[in-house]
């Protein structure tokens, strides 16, 4: 309250209710390409989801990479790879699934 009595409201934070933003937004790693290797080389060979995963990973890294005037890492390419073949099989295994299916019953 001011010395008249009129309702003084605080001072308003801008940021209010929203994250802080870090001074630098982080950026591609080596970690993120190794990641993204793993998931191209587990949707091969164990869980075909992994596969559209690492796919979009390995897109977001290349665009990363590419805003950042930075190379990418052998590893993400790889894995991004690895990741578009195997949800390309992931699809076709679900074609053959959907196909078997329908087989049965008619």
């Amino acid at each position: 309250m001011s010395q008249d009595g009129r309702f003084i409201p605080p001072p308003v934070n801008p940021n209010f209710g929203m994250p802080s933003v870090p001074e630098e937004m982080p950026g591609a790693t080596k970690n993120d390409a190794v990641t993204i290797l793993i998931l191209g080389i587990l949707g091969i060979a164990v869980c075909q989801l992994c596969a559209p995963v690492a796919w979009k990973r390995g897109n977001t890294y290349a665009q990363v990479c590419a805003i950042q005037g930075i190379p990418q890492e052998t590893t993400a390419v790889v894995g991004r790879i690895l990741g578009i073949v195997g949800t390309v099989l992931l699809l076709i295994s679900l074609l053959w699934f959907v196909f078997v299916l329908v087989m049965t019953f008619v």
